[in-house]
């Protein structure tokens, strides 16, 4: 995603939570282990693309993150 992309999405309450839920879908918050390893090997690589998200919108859009967690916990 480009960083103006990002800074798009992160200009509203609404795009900040879509890229919440795609963050919290795809595994960033829980484990991925499964003891089949054709599963664990397709929650790893969910995984893998929630944290690169994660980790662009830290380290591009820090005070739009913060915004983001503090609107989920608000239940918004």
């Amino acid at each position: 995603m480009t960083s103006n992309d990002l800074k798009y999405l992160c200009c509203s309450i609404e795009g900040r939570s879509v890229l919440y839920n795609i963050i919290d879908n795809s595994g960033v918050f829980r484990d991925t282990f499964d003891s089949d390893p054709i599963t664990h090997a397709y929650n790893a690589g969910r995984r893998s693309i929630g944290v690169n998200l994660l980790d662009q919108i830290k380290a591009e859009l820090h005070d739009e993150y913060i915004q983001m967690l503090r609107e989920h916990n608000d239940g918004r």
